[in-house]
């Protein structure tokens, strides 16, 4: 790849103008400033010339004039206790760039601090097609700095659209915006931070296309408060690891709600007064596999450090797709040979909001409408089979009904008659060898360390330890909407809690289900070292629980039996 220096088109570093000073942020016009009593700079966009009042910037609490001499970039600087303004004496601009074509080439930013200016929401690294570097690099994390700014006094991130190594990154948002929105994104080595610029509302990494890869590797973010650290709604392989997330105040430091391929979240660390610290969402597009969060350490938060959530009670986001009753059974062959089984199913019940009065009440849709269920799963719901579970390989209406091509075998014994329902969710995930440490709520929220909230099937927690949280490690399947008849049930199954060790929680673990008369299936937990505290385990069948130790734990009146029957020890 050929390397192009930013030295090439005259930018240089301004490192000989701010030897000596700290940087602190980049002016905005609600930013209040006030002299500190070392020596600090500030970014300023001045937007006039002559004698400029800025009623922010704080002299003796007063606001602070200026002389102007051109507009552009300047640096605001605090010598201990007073203020001056210099402009900058060299900085990236959009109209630098628009004769060169950087396909395919690497753009090098040697050892110093620049300064990066984007004019009127359009990127200058690199906002035309032909102006895209295949990559971005500096001469080390330590080594260069890139500062943001906007032509404007705003509360605005500056962006760069292109793979970035071994930089550092100050009020700059990389892979956002309107042109590598939706490609993929290549970090590495990265150092970013955000300062009083961000509010609770930002989300700084953003990736919405399911053909983008993710690969987010030796990251560093560091900010006040912010919505969202890393947030992939869409993507095709996610890969995040040996990371650094420390925001100070946070909904979401990583959130995956959707991926094709492969998803592992690796050796991270996660830390601050943050809602969630790892989050997979279930969503209704599709299922989420396999996911792996290993040997992460997450620590501060309220509601969940480590979780895959379903929102049950939100229409767009539930994860019960539709109920049914399965009306005739057929073997599934193609050119004579078995396939498994064709599962016939009349009305198509879904749910919406009553129109007047409040809550929620079914409706049925008609076959041809119902979208693509292909690969989502078949969960059995009554009789027999009831919490068996399949993938739908296919479908097709059929006259009035519609049909299920299953893979596995069954008999009209079986299923004819039976509730049913087509379901997302997750499946298959491993959440293992993570330290979780300190969750507790300032509020209402649960304080679960690990936490499998509905839509979750054949998932495993395995050999995490486990710490001073309000809640240890939490499984529950719960009722939506208050429907019954049919109901929209968010399954807990064949989920397994192994090697765990948790440590001085109020509530260690709890296998439960809410809101309706579903119950949890073929759960297991065993082989896990408990201390302090108590346990709950709540309408679960072909419930599993061995070879535990529990140590000054104390268990409830109404699982003594269960205890009893537990191969392990209390004591």
């Amino acid at each position: 790849m050929q390397r192009v220096s930013i030295h090439t088109f005259g930018i240089r570093p301004i490192d000989s103008q701010i030897q000596g000073y700290r940087f602190v942020d980049t002016f905005y016009s609600e930013l209040e400033i006030r002299p500190q009593s070392s020596k600090c700079f500030y970014l300023l966009w001045a937007e006039q010339t002559g004698e400029v009042y800025y009623p922010t910037i704080l002299t003796n609490g007063q606001g602070t004039h200026f002389r102007i001499s051109r507009t552009g970039p300047h640096l605001l600087k605090d010598h201990g206790g007073s203020f001056s303004v210099e402009p900058v004496s060299s900085y990236l601009s959009e109209e630098m760039f628009k004769g060169f074509d950087f396909r395919g080439k690497e753009v090098f930013f040697p050892r110093g601090t620049y300064v990066h200016v984007q004019a009127g929401g359009v990127n200058t690294l690199f906002y035309f097609e032909k102006n895209q570097p295949e990559r971005i690099k500096g001469a080390g994390e330590s080594a260069t700095t890139l500062l943001g700014m906007t032509n404007k006094p705003a509360r605005e991130l500056p962006a760069i659209h292109c793979r970035l190594e071994d930089i550092s990154c100050h009020n700059i948002v990389p892979t956002a915006g309107s042109l590598r929105r939706f490609e993929s994104v290549y970090i590495q080595r990265v150092s970013l931070h955000y300062h009083s610029i961000t509010q609770s509302s930002s989300y700084l990494l953003y990736i919405m296309d399911e053909g983008a890869d993710v690969f987010i590797e030796n990251l560093t973010l560091r900010c006040q408060a912010i919505y969202a650290g890393i947030w992939v709604e869409r993507a095709n392989d996610v890969h995040i690891a040996h990371s650094t997330l420390a925001t100070a105040s946070a909904s979401h430091p990583i959130r995956i709600n959707s991926y094709r391929g492969r998803c592992l979240i690796d050796s991270n660390t996660v830390s601050g007064a943050n809602i969630t610290g790892i989050l997979i969402a279930t969503q209704r597009r599709a299922l989420i596999r396999g996911a792996e969060i290993v040997h992460n350490t997450v620590s501060g938060c309220a509601e969940e450090s480590i979780s895959i959530d379903s929102f049950g009670n939100n229409v767009g986001l539930v994860p019960v797709i539709c109920k049914s009753y399965v009306q005739k059974v057929a073997p599934w062959r193609v050119d004579g040979v078995l396939k498994g089984t064709c599962v016939y199913c009349g009305d198509l019940f879904f749910v919406e909001p009553k129109k007047q009065g409040g809550g929620y009440q079914h409706r049925v849709v008609d076959v041809d409408f119902i979208g693509s269920i292909k690969g989502l799963l078949f969960v059995v719901e009554s009789g027999n089979l009831a919490y068996q579970y399949a993938e739908i390989r296919d479908f097709a209406p059929a006259g009035q009904s519609i049909c299920l091509y299953l893979s596995e075998t069954y008999t009209a014994e079986e299923l004819e008659g039976a509730e049913i329902g087509v379901h997302t969710g997750a499946i298959n995930c491993t959440i293992a060898g993570n330290e979780v440490r300190d969750t507790q709520p300032n509020a209402n929220q649960p304080g679960h360390a690990i936490s499998l909230w509905g839509a979750s099937y054949g998932n495993a927690v395995l050999n995490n330890r486990i710490d001073n949280c309000r809640q240890g490690i939490h499984v529950a399947g719960f009722g939506s909407f208050g429907l019954q008849r049919p109901d929209f049930f968010n399954h807990a199954i064949q989920n397994m809690v192994e090697g765990n060790v948790i440590t001085n929680c109020k509530e260690s673990f709890a296998i439960r289900t809410f809101y309706g008369s579903k119950k949890g299936y073929g759960n297991r937990f065993n082989n896990n070292h408990i201390r302090g505290g108590t346990f709950e385990i709540k309408h679960q069948l072909e419930f599993e629980m061995l070879g535990n130790v529990l140590e000054d734990t104390r268990v409830p009146h109404s699982l003594f039996k269960v205890w009893y029957r537990n191969s392990g020890k209390c004591a």
